[in-house]
């Protein structure tokens, strides 16, 4: 789920990976997948070993989601550019 939300979060495609198999008492469960800006999962890798998950992406599903979701729109810049600053917050006008 996570991956599907961050994928309609950026308006972007999404390519995830995990591996397979265990190490000591951890085990990873695999789940690869390719996620469209809408969240909709497009390729999937089940918990096989070496699976190579492709597929074809329309580029124009990126402009699509961003201009119809307005999560991008609503971004309040002035405010990222003071939490990423270099200035102390008392510093900025």
């Amino acid at each position: 789920m996570v991956n599907r939300v961050r994928s309609v979060d950026t308006g972007m495609f999404g390519v995830y990976s995990n591996r397979v198999g265990r190490e000591g008492e951890q085990v990873y469960t695999g789940e690869s997948m390719i996620v469209s800006p809408h969240g909709e999962v497009i390729a999937k890798a089940g918990d096989e070993p070496d699976v190579i998950v492709s597929a074809v992406l329309d580029l124009d599903e990126v402009d699509k989601a961003r201009t119809t979701l307005s999560l991008l729109r609503e971004l309040r810049n002035d405010l990222y550019a003071r939490y990423y600053s270099r200035i102390k917050y008392d510093e900025l006008p």
